[in-house]
């Protein structure tokens, strides 16, 4: 389940380049202060005392801030694929946390007394770390502090979600852009921001817009003229790779979009 655990103490104001990670991270932050910006435009700000739960396959990066130094904890896990040993959950609560953090909108979250306990033991254990090698003792401490982080973590970000309209079509759209790649139906848009098609179809326009199927196309547009420009791949290769169901397709939403076919693209 844990995939990464580290402490960072930083003085300086570095900016750290768009990515996005396989698991969920939850990012603590002890003191200071910083920034993080999100593909679609949204920005989160973190002080002192503030966490942030950032599901998987979300892009981000962290906004160059003057207001360091600060100390980080960041927590990389997957609860749909435990490990033996390190912070095991039964499948059931697995599958559990996996929902609650597929549907978590990015957000400053205020840490709980529990969670800063656990978070203040956790950089104990890390910042001695490197001094000596670790008993059974302290192992067996540093994974209840783990596996309490995430369960509290994910807990306090899923009950503090805002239900506004806004906020409901924010999870859609990070929806959309973490799995525009595979096959999409509206009764999935429909179940995460729990509207009615109608009603989804009306506030999706308001916020962004356009149609969530417009909204998609053009994401796979996107990407796909971004790996005809830079690849040889095959055009079948590209279709599949961006969620076109097949090259025919993919060169007809391409005229559509861009009055282009792929091919003019690829030349260009």
């Amino acid at each position: 389940m844990l995939e990464y655990l580290a402490l960072s103490r930083r003085a300086d104001s570095r900016p750290i380049r768009w990515h996005a990670h396989d698991g969920h991270e939850i990012l603590v932050l002890l003191r200071g202060s910083t920034s993080y910006e999100f593909l679609e435009g949204k920005k989160v700000s973190l002080s002192g005392g503030q966490f942030m739960l950032v599901p998987a396959g979300t892009r981000h990066r962290g906004v160059k801030s003057r207001r360091m130094p600060s100390t980080l904890c960041a927590i990389l896990f997957k609860p749909a694929k435990p490990r033996r040993g390190v912070c095991q959950f039964l499948p059931k609560e697995s599958a559990w946390m996996e929902r609650q953090c597929r549907e978590s909108v990015p957000g400053a979250r205020r840490l709980s007394d529990g969670q800063r306990q656990m978070v203040q033991s956790l950089a104990k254990i890390l910042h001695q770390a490197p001094a000596r090698p670790w008993g059974c003792d302290v192992g067996a401490s540093l994974r209840l502090l783990v596996s309490s982080l995430i369960l509290e973590s994910v807990r306090s970000a899923r009950q503090s979600v805002e239900s506004t309209p806004a906020e409901r079509i924010t999870r859609v759209v990070l929806h959309l852009e973490r799995y525009f790649d595979r096959p999409m139906q509206i009764s999935d848009l429909t179940e995460i921001a729990n509207y009615s098609r109608a009603r989804l179809f009306t506030l999706f326009k308001e916020e962004t817009g356009l149609s969530p199927n417009d909204w998609l196309q053009r994401r796979r547009v996107e990407a796909a003229t971004a790996l005809l420009r830079t690849t040889d791949r095959k055009l079948e290769d590209i279709a599949a790779a961006c969620g076109f169901s097949s090259a025919a397709y993919c060169c007809q939403v391409f005229r559509k979009y861009t009055g282009k076919t792929p091919g003019q693209h690829r030349v260009r």
